[in-house]
Formats: C-alpha cells, structure tokens, sequence
C-alpha cells in the first residue's frame, strides 16, 4: 500500500525500510486476517463484512470498523467498560497508558453510536445491524423485485376472479406505473416486517 502510494508521487521506498515491514513485521491487513474466527472468515466470505481497504494512500484516514457489524456496538461499549474496570490497583506507567487508550476507545464507539443514529443507522446488536443492511439492500433493488411485466401479469391473473374490481380501479383510479409503485412498496414493507419479526 504505502510503496504503491509513493510510486504515484515518484518515490521509492527504502529498501532497509521495505525489508524490516515485510520480513519483521506483520500487515495490519495480515493482523486482521489471523485475528478472525471461523465464524468471521464466513461472514467476510458472504460479504456480510467488508474486506480490507485497497488503498491507505494520497491523505486518506480509514478506520477498521467491522467488530461493529459483527458484534453489535452495545456489546463492545461492555466489553471496554469491563477491561477499564479490570484495570484497577496501583497505577503503573502501562496501566495508565492502558486505561487512557481505552477511554478514547469508549469515547470513540459512542461517538460512532451518536453519528450512526444521526444518519438513520442501528448499530445496537447484530442482528438489528444485518437487518438494516438487509433492509437498505432491498430498498435499493425494489426495482428489481417487481417489473412491469410482472404488474400486468398480476392484474390478468386477478381479472381472471375479480374482473370487476380491476376494471373499476385500474386505470380510472391507479394508472399502471402507480400500481407497480403501490405494489413495490406493500411487497418492501412486506419483506421487512417479516424480517424484524424472524428477528
């Protein structure tokens, strides 16, 4: 990453540099591959987390924020609030560093809770986190849900018992690109009132 970003503003890297980060030192990115669980390597593989940013270069500030999806950010506040409580007795020059670290990391996750809820976000537990994904996913493929071919078919189909009815409302009071919006928001409500109460 940062020898690619150098190469772009015409530098190279020195080679002392480049051997004690390769051969010495482990990547963040080969930190986090061997920090995850079975259950981790599954949930990357499905694409319920986001693999590893391409690119550290040309100014960018990237935060590693996937335990959030995962565990859900309550459960992290916890689990910090535990480890600084841990940290008690005699205050050494490590326990201090320590307990200073963790109260930015709490500070840190709450301000990440404020902001999430401030964009319209649940980062509460995972399974509200997968939900809300889930959600804004089928929001943003509603299109694909139900066609207009597939709008149609339905209004042939319901002529077939209620010819009526059809005749009545489509298209004196729903035209049929009203229809197909009517339709594609029940079937989105559908869907996630389904998926909050599997929940």
């Amino acid at each position: 990453m940062s020898e690619s970003a150098l190469k772009a503003y015409g530098y190279e890297i020195d080679k002392e540099i480049k051997e004690i980060f390769t051969k010495y030192r482990k990547t963040h990115n080969q930190g986090v591959f061997d920090a995850y669980t079975p259950e981790m390597r599954k949930a990357r593989h499905c694409a319920i987390i986001t693999g590893l940013p391409d690119a550290y270069g040309r100014g960018r500030i990237i935060g590693d924020y996937r335990r959030v999806a995962l565990y859900g950010i309550d459960r992290l506040i916890i689990d910090k609030q535990e480890v600084l409580a841990a940290l008690d007795g005699t205050m050494t020059d490590a326990k201090i560093r320590s307990r200073e670290e963790i109260a930015e990391q709490l500070k840190a996750l709450k301000d990440m809770k404020k902001m999430a809820e401030i964009y319209g976000y649940t980062v509460i537990s995972p399974l509200t986190v997968m939900l809300t994904h889930l959600s804004e996913t089928i929001k943003k493929h509603a299109s694909e849900l139900l066609n207009r071919a597939e709008t149609l078919q339905l209004i042939e189909n319901l002529k077939k018992t209620e010819p009526d009815l059809v005749n009545d409302v489509v298209p004196n009071v729903l035209s049929y690109a009203s229809l197909e919006k009517l339709l594609k928001n029940l079937l989105l409500e559908l869907i996630c009132t389904l998926l909050m109460k599997d929940g």
